[in-house]
């Protein structure tokens, strides 16, 4: 299932992978991604944050938002899986030719 959303850019940073325990005292191992900051506008006016975690696999997604400046509108376009127990949201691509 595909959506989009209108969003203003905020920050796109690099974030290693590493090491932790679980609750059993095993190791889990997390790899490198992204984290995406922007503000949602509602469309009721309120402003609210989102953070989403782009996989370091997403080449050409990972180059059209390092592209962006602070405060640009922009339209992402999201992924959105069911599970039985979750719904998954990937953001898939961005628009950058946002009209006022």
């Amino acid at each position: 299932m595909k959506c989009q959303g209108n969003f203003v850019f905020k920050s796109f940073a690099h974030k290693d992978g590493g090491v932790f325990k679980n609750e059993k005292g095993e190791e889990i191992k997390y790899p490198a991604s992204y984290t995406l900051k922007v503000d949602e506008l509602m469309d009721n006016g309120d402003i609210n944050e989102r953070k989403f975690k782009v996989s370091e696999k997403q080449v050409v997604l990972i180059n059209d938002l390092k592209s962006l400046e602070a405060y640009q509108k922009i339209i992402l376009n999201f992924n959105v899986t069911i599970y039985a127990t979750k719904i998954s949201i990937e953001v898939d691509s961005v628009d950058v030719n946002v009209e006022d």
